[in-house]
Protein backbone atom coordinates (compact mmCIF):
# COMPACT_ATOMS: atom_id res chain seq x y z
CA UNK A 1 0.00 0.00 0.00
CA UNK A 2 2.82 2.38 0.87
CA UNK A 3 4.50 1.80 -2.52
CA UNK A 4 1.14 2.40 -4.25
CA UNK A 5 0.62 5.68 -2.45
CA UNK A 6 4.09 6.92 -3.33
CA UNK A 7 3.68 5.93 -6.96
CA UNK A 8 0.30 7.61 -7.31
CA UNK A 9 1.11 10.56 -5.02
CA UNK A 10 4.39 11.70 -6.48
CA UNK A 11 6.60 13.60 -4.03
CA UNK A 12 7.46 16.76 -5.92
CA UNK A 13 9.47 19.25 -3.88
CA UNK A 14 10.27 20.80 -0.55
CA UNK A 15 8.57 24.17 0.01
CA UNK A 16 8.79 26.45 3.06
CA UNK A 17 8.28 24.68 6.38
CA UNK A 18 5.13 26.51 7.47
CA UNK A 19 4.92 24.65 10.78
CA UNK A 20 8.35 25.90 11.86
CA UNK A 21 7.20 29.53 12.20
CA UNK A 22 3.46 29.19 12.94
CA UNK A 23 2.54 30.90 16.25
CA UNK A 24 6.21 31.33 17.17
CA UNK A 25 5.70 34.57 19.08
CA UNK A 26 6.18 35.69 22.69
CA UNK A 27 2.45 36.50 22.85
CA UNK A 28 1.92 32.70 22.70
CA UNK A 29 4.90 31.73 24.84
CA UNK A 30 3.46 28.53 26.37
CA UNK A 31 2.59 27.30 22.85
CA UNK A 32 6.21 27.82 21.80
CA UNK A 33 7.66 26.02 24.85
CA UNK A 34 5.56 24.05 27.38
CA UNK A 35 8.06 24.98 30.11
CA UNK A 36 6.54 28.48 30.08
CA UNK A 37 3.11 27.12 31.00
CA UNK A 38 1.98 29.16 34.01
CA UNK A 39 5.05 31.42 33.90
CA UNK A 40 3.00 34.43 35.09
CA UNK A 41 1.53 32.29 37.91
CA UNK A 42 -2.10 33.14 37.15
CA UNK A 43 -5.23 31.44 35.85
CA UNK A 44 -5.29 32.67 32.27
CA UNK A 45 -7.21 32.33 29.01
CA UNK A 46 -5.17 32.86 25.84
CA UNK A 47 -6.34 33.29 22.26
CA UNK A 48 -4.71 34.23 18.96
CA UNK A 49 -5.89 34.36 15.37
CA UNK A 50 -4.08 34.93 12.07
CA UNK A 51 -6.04 34.37 8.88
CA UNK A 52 -7.63 30.92 9.18
CA UNK A 53 -5.21 29.89 11.97
CA UNK A 54 -6.50 29.81 15.53
CA UNK A 55 -5.03 29.03 18.94
CA UNK A 56 -7.14 28.97 22.14
CA UNK A 57 -5.56 27.88 25.42
CA UNK A 58 -5.57 28.15 29.19
CA UNK A 59 -2.95 27.84 31.92
CA UNK A 60 -3.19 27.69 35.69
CA UNK A 61 -1.23 27.03 38.85
CA UNK A 62 -2.36 23.90 40.70
CA UNK A 63 -3.59 25.22 44.05
CA UNK A 64 -0.60 26.54 46.05
CA UNK A 65 1.92 24.08 44.63
CA UNK A 66 4.75 24.59 42.16
CA UNK A 67 2.87 22.62 39.50
CA UNK A 68 1.12 24.11 36.49
CA UNK A 69 -1.32 22.77 33.91
CA UNK A 70 -2.17 24.11 30.50
CA UNK A 71 -3.93 23.03 27.37
CA UNK A 72 -5.85 24.16 24.38
CA UNK A 73 -6.97 23.83 20.79
CA UNK A 74 -4.96 24.80 17.73
CA UNK A 75 -6.11 24.86 14.10
CA UNK A 76 -4.05 25.77 11.06
CA UNK A 77 -4.95 25.53 7.38
CA UNK A 78 -3.16 26.01 4.11
CA UNK A 79 -3.88 25.00 0.55
CA UNK A 80 -5.80 21.72 0.84
CA UNK A 81 -4.70 20.64 4.31
CA UNK A 82 -6.25 21.39 7.70
CA UNK A 83 -4.80 20.30 11.03
CA UNK A 84 -6.60 20.43 14.37
CA UNK A 85 -4.63 19.80 17.56
CA UNK A 86 -5.86 19.24 21.10
CA UNK A 87 -2.94 19.60 23.49
CA UNK A 88 -2.16 19.52 27.22
CA UNK A 89 1.01 20.49 29.07
CA UNK A 90 2.37 20.01 32.58
CA UNK A 91 5.12 22.14 34.08
CA UNK A 92 6.86 21.96 37.45
CA UNK A 93 8.97 24.71 39.03
CA UNK A 94 12.09 24.01 41.05
CA UNK A 95 13.30 27.00 43.08
CA UNK A 96 17.02 27.77 42.84
CA UNK A 97 19.26 30.26 44.66
CA UNK A 98 18.75 34.04 44.30
CA UNK A 99 15.02 33.64 43.50
CA UNK A 100 15.80 31.86 40.22
CA UNK A 101 13.47 29.12 38.97
CA UNK A 102 14.10 26.03 36.87
CA UNK A 103 11.07 24.84 34.87
CA UNK A 104 10.63 21.33 33.47
CA UNK A 105 7.66 20.41 31.29
CA UNK A 106 6.05 17.86 29.02
CA UNK A 107 3.38 18.36 26.35
CA UNK A 108 1.12 15.85 24.63
CA UNK A 109 -0.82 16.46 21.41
CA UNK A 110 -3.71 14.63 19.76
CA UNK A 111 -3.78 15.64 16.10
CA UNK A 112 -6.43 15.30 13.41
CA UNK A 113 -5.29 16.15 9.89
CA UNK A 114 -7.66 16.42 6.92
CA UNK A 115 -6.77 16.54 3.22
CA UNK A 116 -9.44 17.88 0.90
CA UNK A 117 -9.82 18.95 -2.71
CA UNK A 118 -11.00 22.47 -3.43
CA UNK A 119 -14.29 22.68 -5.34
CA UNK A 120 -12.69 24.42 -8.33
CA UNK A 121 -9.56 22.21 -8.48
CA UNK A 122 -8.99 20.08 -11.56
CA UNK A 123 -7.03 16.83 -11.57
CA UNK A 124 -4.18 16.39 -11.21
CA UNK A 125 -3.11 19.17 -8.81
CA UNK A 126 -0.43 19.56 -6.13
CA UNK A 127 -0.56 20.68 -2.52
CA UNK A 128 1.95 21.18 0.31
CA UNK A 129 1.89 19.72 3.79
CA UNK A 130 2.84 21.95 6.75
CA UNK A 131 6.44 20.69 6.77
CA UNK A 132 6.87 21.86 3.16
CA UNK A 133 6.52 18.46 1.45
CA UNK A 134 4.57 18.69 -1.83
CA UNK A 135 2.37 15.96 -3.27
CA UNK A 136 0.43 15.40 -6.48
CA UNK A 137 -3.26 14.53 -6.29
CA UNK A 138 -4.79 12.53 -9.16
CA UNK A 139 -7.98 10.51 -9.57
CA UNK A 140 -6.28 7.22 -8.71
CA UNK A 141 -4.97 8.49 -5.37
CA UNK A 142 -8.00 10.60 -4.36
CA UNK A 143 -9.10 8.23 -1.59
CA UNK A 144 -5.72 8.50 0.14
CA UNK A 145 -6.19 12.22 0.72
CA UNK A 146 -9.87 12.38 1.61
CA UNK A 147 -9.53 10.35 4.83
CA UNK A 148 -8.86 12.07 8.15
CA UNK A 149 -5.55 11.04 9.75
CA UNK A 150 -5.16 10.90 13.54
CA UNK A 151 -1.93 10.57 15.53
CA UNK A 152 -0.36 11.55 18.85
CA UNK A 153 2.71 13.72 19.32
CA UNK A 154 4.96 14.66 22.24
CA UNK A 155 7.14 17.57 23.32
CA UNK A 156 9.56 18.31 26.17
CA UNK A 157 10.73 21.65 27.55
CA UNK A 158 13.04 23.28 30.07
CA UNK A 159 13.40 26.92 31.11
CA UNK A 160 15.36 29.15 33.46
CA UNK A 161 13.81 32.25 35.02
CA UNK A 162 16.11 34.75 36.71
CA UNK A 163 15.73 38.32 37.95
CA UNK A 164 16.62 39.91 34.61
CA UNK A 165 16.60 37.07 32.12
CA UNK A 166 14.43 34.20 30.98
CA UNK A 167 15.69 31.38 28.79
CA UNK A 168 14.06 28.26 27.43
CA UNK A 169 14.87 25.27 25.23
CA UNK A 170 12.56 22.52 24.05
CA UNK A 171 11.99 19.71 21.55
CA UNK A 172 8.78 19.20 19.60
CA UNK A 173 7.38 16.55 17.24
CA UNK A 174 8.95 13.55 18.96
CA UNK A 175 6.34 11.32 17.30
CA UNK A 176 5.26 13.15 14.14
CA UNK A 177 4.77 10.86 11.09
CA UNK A 178 6.88 11.74 8.07
CA UNK A 179 4.05 11.08 5.62
CA UNK A 180 0.68 11.53 7.29
CA UNK A 181 -1.19 10.74 4.05
CA UNK A 182 -1.02 7.06 4.99
CA UNK A 183 -1.64 5.53 8.43
CA UNK A 184 0.71 2.60 7.78
CA UNK A 185 3.83 4.75 7.43
CA UNK A 186 6.14 4.41 10.45
CA UNK A 187 8.85 6.90 9.44
CA UNK A 188 9.10 9.97 11.69
CA UNK A 189 9.79 13.60 10.90
CA UNK A 190 13.02 15.08 12.27
CA UNK A 191 12.64 16.39 15.82
CA UNK A 192 12.21 20.16 16.05
CA UNK A 193 14.56 21.93 18.50
CA UNK A 194 13.82 25.44 19.79
CA UNK A 195 15.38 28.06 22.06
CA UNK A 196 13.97 31.32 23.44
CA UNK A 197 15.60 34.25 25.27
CA UNK A 198 14.40 37.55 26.72
CA UNK A 199 15.69 40.23 29.10
CA UNK A 200 15.04 43.91 29.86
CA UNK A 201 16.61 47.25 30.72
CA UNK A 202 15.32 50.80 31.15
CA UNK A 203 16.09 54.07 29.36
CA UNK A 204 14.36 56.92 31.17
CA UNK A 205 10.62 56.17 31.18
CA UNK A 206 11.03 53.53 28.49
CA UNK A 207 11.48 49.81 29.14
CA UNK A 208 13.41 47.92 26.47
CA UNK A 209 12.70 44.17 26.16
CA UNK A 210 14.97 42.38 23.65
CA UNK A 211 13.84 38.93 22.52
CA UNK A 212 15.28 36.12 20.47
CA UNK A 213 14.06 32.77 19.19
CA UNK A 214 15.47 30.04 16.98
CA UNK A 215 13.98 26.79 15.65
CA UNK A 216 15.65 23.98 13.70
CA UNK A 217 14.06 20.91 12.11
CA UNK A 218 16.17 18.84 9.76
CA UNK A 219 17.61 21.23 7.19
CA UNK A 220 15.00 23.94 7.91
CA UNK A 221 15.82 26.90 10.17
CA UNK A 222 13.81 29.75 11.63
CA UNK A 223 15.27 32.74 13.48
CA UNK A 224 13.56 35.67 15.16
CA UNK A 225 15.26 38.73 16.69
CA UNK A 226 13.17 41.54 18.11
CA UNK A 227 12.71 44.31 20.64
CA UNK A 228 9.74 45.55 22.61
CA UNK A 229 9.67 49.18 23.72
CA UNK A 230 7.23 49.78 26.57
CA UNK A 231 5.74 53.12 27.62
CA UNK A 232 2.92 53.16 30.17
CA UNK A 233 0.32 50.57 29.02
CA UNK A 234 1.65 50.17 25.46
CA UNK A 235 4.53 48.17 24.03
CA UNK A 236 5.69 48.63 20.44
CA UNK A 237 7.32 45.56 18.92
CA UNK A 238 9.58 45.12 15.92
CA UNK A 239 10.98 41.75 14.84
CA UNK A 240 13.17 40.51 12.05
CA UNK A 241 12.47 36.89 11.09
CA UNK A 242 14.24 34.52 8.73
CA UNK A 243 12.59 31.28 7.58
CA UNK A 244 15.42 29.53 5.72
CA UNK A 245 16.24 32.22 3.11
CA UNK A 246 12.88 34.02 3.39
CA UNK A 247 13.22 37.33 5.33
CA UNK A 248 10.18 38.67 7.19
CA UNK A 249 9.43 41.74 9.30
CA UNK A 250 6.87 41.58 12.09
CA UNK A 251 5.64 44.86 13.58
CA UNK A 252 2.96 45.31 16.21
CA UNK A 253 1.71 46.85 19.43
CA UNK A 254 0.51 45.35 22.70
CA UNK A 255 -1.73 46.81 25.39
CA UNK A 256 -1.54 45.66 29.01
CA UNK A 257 -4.00 47.00 31.59
CA UNK A 258 -4.65 45.04 34.77
CA UNK A 259 -5.96 41.61 33.84
CA UNK A 260 -6.26 42.35 30.09
CA UNK A 261 -3.58 41.89 27.44
CA UNK A 262 -4.28 42.60 23.75
CA UNK A 263 -1.94 42.67 20.77
CA UNK A 264 -2.04 43.23 17.04
CA UNK A 265 0.84 42.51 14.67
CA UNK A 266 1.46 42.25 10.94
CA UNK A 267 4.03 40.13 9.10
CA UNK A 268 5.49 41.47 5.84
CA UNK A 269 7.52 39.45 3.34
CA UNK A 270 10.54 41.54 2.33
CA UNK A 271 10.85 39.69 -1.00
CA UNK A 272 7.24 40.26 -2.05
CA UNK A 273 5.16 43.39 -2.46
CA UNK A 274 1.56 42.22 -2.75
CA UNK A 275 -0.02 45.06 -0.78
CA UNK A 276 -1.90 44.59 2.48
CA UNK A 277 -2.90 40.97 3.13
CA UNK A 278 -5.26 40.67 6.10
CA UNK A 279 -4.38 36.98 6.49
CA UNK A 280 -0.99 38.17 7.78
CA UNK A 281 -2.59 40.20 10.57
CA UNK A 282 -2.45 38.51 13.97
CA UNK A 283 -4.78 39.38 16.86
CA UNK A 284 -3.98 38.16 20.39
CA UNK A 285 -6.09 38.41 23.54
CA UNK A 286 -4.89 37.08 26.92
CA UNK A 287 -6.96 37.44 30.09
CA UNK A 288 -6.16 36.80 33.74
CA UNK A 289 -9.33 35.20 35.05
CA UNK A 290 -8.63 35.82 38.72
CA UNK A 291 -8.11 39.14 40.42
CA UNK A 292 -4.42 40.01 40.76
CA UNK A 293 -3.14 39.54 44.30
CA UNK A 294 0.36 40.87 43.87
CA UNK A 295 1.89 43.03 41.16
CA UNK A 296 4.50 41.31 39.02
CA UNK A 297 8.07 42.35 39.68
CA UNK A 298 11.36 41.92 37.88
CA UNK A 299 11.40 39.76 34.77
CA UNK A 300 7.75 38.73 35.09
CA UNK A 301 6.62 42.36 35.04
CA UNK A 302 8.35 42.98 31.73
CA UNK A 303 7.38 39.60 30.31
CA UNK A 304 3.73 40.51 30.95
CA UNK A 305 4.11 43.34 28.40
CA UNK A 306 4.71 40.64 25.74
CA UNK A 307 2.57 37.80 27.11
Amino acid sequence: MFVLVLSLSFFKAKAQNYDLSQFKDFEQLAKVNPAFTGVLQKLRLLAANRGSDLNIAFESKLLKTDNYLGGGFNQISQNNVRRQTFYASYNRDKKLKNEAILKIAIQGDYIQKSFFKAADATLPFSFSDFDGSSFSYDSASASNFSTQRNYADLGLGIAYQGKRIIFGANARHLNQPKFSINNTVNDKMPIEANAQLSSYFSVGKLSIIPTGMISVQGTDKYMQLGTGVNYLDYTFIGQYELLNDKPLVDIGVTYRKGRVFAAASYVADLKQDDGIDLSKLKITLNLNLRKLKLEDKGMLKYLSYLY
